[in-house]
């Protein structure tokens, strides 16, 4: 019983029929004797199809469904309420898509064991569409419901290996020698002149000519060694009588073939057959017309072969008839091989549902030994469906350097986990990374993994990218695990990026010397306790930091104890560069950065209390409308000032050590406010300790060590106001 439509004999008066359930009105499709009816030929009402005229008596009536494989029909949201319907619309569509799929694969009889047999008696049971090959008469038959027809045509096929000479011709004689024929030297399908004499021209010649008077077909001189073939149509059958084969490669949706060879409709005299499977959805329109009941493929091979019989024919063996596939170089075969080849591609199809066949159990597999890379992989396994709880596993062997990259994108895929056997994982010298859209910054694009509106895999191995022109790993709005130990290191783009709204957790994860630093941003989470972002370079990126957080973003990699400490230190420029964001850096190692320690801007907020933001080449913090807490932070041997708070920032280094610096210990100007209380300013080698300019504050109660302020104390003036 079909799954996916309903299938009705007219009985000239009837017009309503009814449907099988589908998810929208243009799924359905609607057939009277294989001809599809336009929309505007029905009426539909829930599962009642009413035709406009009654389709003739005994015309075959099929009211089917075709269900969207293209389009997803729902579209999950964050936070959206899942109802019953929802669940069901997208289930159904997988479901109704299986159903037609198993339809059209009865009714070509992909699914059936006696698809193809070959055998000196009939095989049992056939349905329509079965071939078999009848190795007693050498007969290649088809089942038509009825009875076993012959299928194979009734060419001749000769094959010549010593020639006849003729001045500087070679030549072979063949008997019944007709227009249509075939000829292949060793192997290579032969070009027809109409004019012998061209067959020795100096440019332009091509391959033979017949003289169908003496029954010879010429060549220019052929060496001992050749081996000509010859396939032609038995001269008692004729020219317009013979079994006739055409091939065509479809376009996208084509439905409609004209040929060049003539047949009869409604006689059997044509037979249909697309990427080798013999068809029955189509209508012959006329004599030289077939109108497919669906669009075919763009590339699917079509062939069309039309017998007219006259009188009984002599047929030969499979093996002797020669088939040539459509496309430029194809090359010649024999019947008996190609159904082979038929026979192995449905058993690859085979293989393929087992491929997509549901994951019930955990699951490792290899690369490279089962998959050749990641992707791979990859899209091999995330095809299959999958039971809740279940997890995949793909393993990088021992030994084994990447090749290419993996591109994540659309779907859920936190049950796969990315691992290694090998502590680190190397790339190889032909390394591709993955092919990002053009509005991805040249600073991060070609990454290791790229992940896009998606759940992503978990990444369990710690990658070198031995300073590749690569990105490590790229997430934009997605969300991801990054396993502790793992990570990208030696990047020679930037390392980490989370973008467009993704949240990643990096806790202990592993980004060391990124060329263009580190980067969060556009609202996007990054947590990352004791994670290591030291020694980011900055090859060309002005804002490549350790961590460069902006855009309404947040990054937290506060540590419980100094001992676990966020590795932020050896930056080029900036251990933390903020704008508009939060930075949550308790106790981070910021030290040895090669311009500022942390930067922020733009009513950006930094924690970074108990930091060590010591070496830095020029500031340690350098905030524009920006706020700091360094609370009991390090601040020592900076190559400028300690703290410069500027327009309007804030800045609290209550209780942190701020010595030996280059510079002023405390430097607020432009609206600038440092709390400083309890601070210790001893070692400055500028002449002041503590400098407030331009409507500025500071607040130094109780500072340690031996300050010297740039006004008197206590004062209210129009540059500012110190407190002491």
């Amino acid at each position: 019983m079909a799954l996916s439509y309903n299938e009705y004999t007219a009985d000239g008066t009837q017009t309503l029929f009814a449907s099988k359930p589908y998810l929208q009105e243009e799924h359905l499709v609607v057939s009277v004797d294989g001809v599809v009816q336009p929309a505007s030929a029905y009426t539909v009402s829930g599962t009642a199809v009413t035709l406009n005229v009654a389709p003739a008596a005994t015309a075959k009536v099929r009211i089917g469904r075709n269900t969207s494989q293209s389009l997803r029909l729902t579209d999950y949201a964050d936070a959206s309420l899942l109802t019953a319907d929802v669940l069901d619309a997208d289930a159904n569509q997988l479901f109704f898509m299986t159903q037609e799929a198993i339809d059209t694969a009865s009714e070509t009889n992909l699914a059936g064991v006696t698809f193809y047999n070959s055998s000196a008696t009939a095989p049992a049971a056939p349905v329509i569409g079965d071939l078999w090959y009848d190795t007693y008469n050498k007969y290649l038959k088809v089942y038509n419901g009825t009875e076993w027809q012959l299928a194979t045509p009734s060419n001749e096929t000769l094959t010549f290996e010593t020639f006849f000479t003729e001045v500087s011709y070679s030549y072979i004689n063949v008997a019944g020698l007709n227009e249509d024929i075939f000829v292949f030297l060793n192997g290579v399908k032969q070009v027809k002149d109409s004019d012998k004499a061209n067959l020795l021209a100096a440019s332009g010649a091509k391959d033979f000519f017949l003289d169908l008077t003496l029954s010879r077909v010429y060549f220019k001189t052929l060496a001992a060694s050749d081996v000509v073939q010859v396939i032609l149509a038995p001269a008692d059958i004729g020219n317009n009588q013979s079994t006739q084969l055409e091939s065509f490669t479809a376009t996208a949706g084509q439905t409609i073939f004209n040929l060049v060879n003539s047949f009869v409709p409604a006689t059997n005299t044509l037979h249909v057959y697309v990427n080798g499977v013999r068809q029955s959805a189509y209508a012959e329109t006329t004599a030289t017309r077939v109108t497919f009941t669906s669009g075919l493929t763009l590339g699917d091979e079509v062939v069309f072969i039309t017998n007219q019989y006259v009188q009984a024919q002599s047929f030969t063996a499979a093996t002797n008839v020669t088939y040539t596939s459509a496309g430029t170089g194809a090359v010649a075969t024999t019947v008996d091989a190609h159904l082979k080849t038929v026979d192995a591609t449905l058993l690859t199809v085979d293989a393929t549902l087992l491929e997509t066949a549901p994951i019930l159990n955990d699951l490792t597999v290899t690369v490279p030994s089962q998959y050749t890379t990641l992707q791979e992989a990859f899209d091999t396994l995330s095809k299959s469906p999958t039971k809740a709880g279940v997890v995949i596993t793909i393993q990088i062997e021992t030994g084994h350097a990447l090749t290419s990259g993996l591109d994540v994108r659309d779907g859920s895929y936190s049950h796969f986990n990315i691992t290694s056997v090998d502590s680190t994982v190397t790339l190889d010298a032909g390394f591709t990374g993955v092919s990002t859209p053009s509005s991805v910054p040249t600073t991060n694009a070609n990454p290791i993994m790229y992940v896009e509106n998606s759940t992503a895999p978990k990444w369990s191995i710690l990658a070198d990218a031995q300073l590749k022109d690569v990105t490590g790993l790229t997430y934009m709005e997605s969300r991801g695990i990054i396993n502790q130990g793992a990570g990208v290191n030696n990047a020679n783009r930037m390392g980490l990026v989370v973008a467009n709204g993704s949240t990643v957790s990096a806790h202990g994860s592993s980004f060391v010397n990124s060329g263009e630093g580190n980067r969060t941003t556009t609202g996007s989470t990054l947590t990352a306790f004791e994670a290591n972002f030291s020694n980011a370079r900055a090859i060309s990126e002005p804002q490549a930091a350790g961590m460069d957080v902006s855009r309404g973003s947040t990054f937290n990699c506060a540590s419980n104890a100094a001992q676990n400490r966020t590795n932020l230190s050896g930056a080029a420029q900036f251990a933390i560069n903020c704008r508009r964001s939060t930075v949550s850096a308790s106790r981070a190692d910021c030290s040895s950065s090669g311009v500022n320690a942390v930067v922020v801007g733009y009513n950006g907020f930094v924690e970074v209390s108990d930091g060590l933001l010591d070496n830095s080449t020029s500031h340690a913090i350098n905030t524009t409308a920006g706020n700091v807490n360094a609370k009991d932070a390090s601040i020592t041997n900076c190559g400028a000032r300690g703290v410069l708070c500027d327009a309007g920032g804030r800045v609290n280094v209550t209780g942190a050590s701020i010595t030996n610096c280059t510079g002023e210990a405390l430097y607020a100007f432009n609206g600038g406010e440092i709390i400083a209380n309890g601070a210790d300013v001893t070692g400055f080698l500028s002449t002041n300790a503590v400098a407030c300019y331009g409507s500025s504050t500071i607040k130094a109660n109780s500072l340690t060590g031996t300050p010297v302020f740039s006004k008197t104390v206590n004062i209210i003036d129009s540059s500012g106001l110190i407190f002491s």
